[in-house]
């Protein structure tokens, strides 16, 4: 491994982990507003008038963020609305072997709802989610465990929850065989071969889970798999891969098609192979709108963005910027934005690449994270209208060609 790749691979140090994402994009936005003169809303700067947290809410590594920042969000407006009503529904029971579980996304809610109010209640009442969620991952398949076990995780970290069961737990879930379609995996082994949703999923829980327990060793080699999943089969490329129809190189697959590449004269570059190709459709232009792409990408977005809160400043442009490419090939080219349970990542998206597909976005909740329209605003947003309008849209559009 050559020494700037070596760099490019480690986070940052302790002491430029602090400013991250906020001094990033508040700058990204001022530069932009001046070059492009855009009429823009400034979203002003909320003012936590609160005291200091409750000694109950025990330490927090900000894992997905920072708490100061979650104490200086605003207590208005709709995407507040959102948080708060799912902070204070009836979240059920845990259930981790159901792949469409909310209880996780609902307990998340409820540990960004108590940190900002410093609502002792909510956090006991996090408490008790996460501890109800311990051995529920019992019949079911690898892919419901990587969906739901993120949203507890980053739970705990939030409120400063930590116990010697939760972690004996989550060290020892990691590598819990469960079924993978026909084949038994564990959440780590879906992440080293399954390149698509399965496998995304897996990674985001896979590094949640590594920083929340501090274990630096599978951290790193999480962080190879996921430079090999962008495309560096320098890093890892021991994928298991489907039918090649959409690979732009059979002989030297990735997940995700490398810069420039075509096939069969079309353009394939950003296309995420192992889930576009369940289209069952040979290889076109437009591309199709194939929906796994989305759900792979929900995944690959929080592992970025998890990473990026580690120290991974540069993660977003691994491998010739493949998170851009992949969100152009579908936003862009197949005409396909995010929608449903999808549209959080938006928020991640324009936060980490500058880009502008959370216009008119409402990013209530996706299968792992959600509220990002929250907790991750972008600076560029001119409203909040659910989807987006057609003029928006076309000028999103129009940005993003540019």
């Amino acid at each position: 491994m050559s020494m700037s790749r070596a760099v490019s691979s480690s986070p940052r140090s302790a002491t430029r982990r602090r400013g991250t994402a906020n001094t990033r994009a508040i700058a990204a936005f001022v530069a932009s507003a001046l070059v492009l003169g855009a009429a823009l809303v400034v979203v002003p700067a909320a003012v936590d008038g609160g005291s200091a947290l409750d000694p109950a809410f025990g330490p927090s590594q900000g894992l997905w963020i920072d708490r100061p920042t979650v104490r200086s969000l605003p207590m208005s407006g709709e995407a507040w609305d959102d948080l708060a009503r799912d902070a204070n529904l009836g979240w059920g029971d845990a259930n981790i072997a159901d792949q469409d579980s909310r209880h996780d996304v609902y307990t998340f809610a409820g540990a960004l709802y108590a940190v900002r109010r410093n609502d002792v209640a909510m956090r006991d009442r996090v408490v008790a989610a996460i501890e109800g969620a311990i051995g529920t991952e019992d019949g079911g398949r690898t892919l419901a465990l990587a969906r739901n076990l993120t949203g507890y995780v980053l739970a705990a970290d939030l409120i400063g929850y930590r116990s010697t069961t939760f972690s004996n737990w989550l060290s020892s879930v990691r590598h819990e065989v469960l079924p993978n379609g026909s084949t038994p995996y564990t959440l780590i082994t879906t992440h080293e071969r399954r390149p698509n949703n399965w496998g995304t999923h897996a990674g985001a829980a896979r590094i949640a889970v590594a920083r929340y327990l501090d274990d630096r060793a599978d951290l790193a080699a999480a962080v190879q798999v996921f430079r090999g999943y962008l495309g560096d089969r320098s890093a890892y490329a021991d994928f298991r891969f489907g039918d090649p129809e959409w690979q732009a190189d059979p002989a030297n697959p990735v997940p995700i098609n490398p810069a420039g590449a075509t096939k069969a004269g079309f353009l394939v570059d950003g296309a995420i192979v192992d889930d576009v190709r369940r289209c069952e459709c040979p290889v076109t232009y437009p591309p199709p709108k194939e929906k796994y792409q989305w759900e792979a990408m929900q995944g690959i977005v929080t592992q970025a963005t998890l990473l990026d809160a580690a120290g991974y400043d540069d993660v977003w442009q691994w491998s010739d910027a493949a998170i851009r490419r992949a969100v152009l090939y579908l936003d862009v080219h197949a005409d396909y934005p995010a929608d449903g349970n999808n549209n959080f990542v938006t928020y991640l998206i324009d936060r980490g690449l500058g880009m502008h597909t959370s216009v008119g976005v409402d990013a209530r909740s996706g299968q792992s994270i959600g509220y990002t329209d929250w907790t991750h605003p972008v600076q560029h947003q001119l409203t909040r209208i659910g989807p987006a309008t057609v003029s928006a849209r076309a000028e999103r559009v129009n940005v993003e060609r540019r």
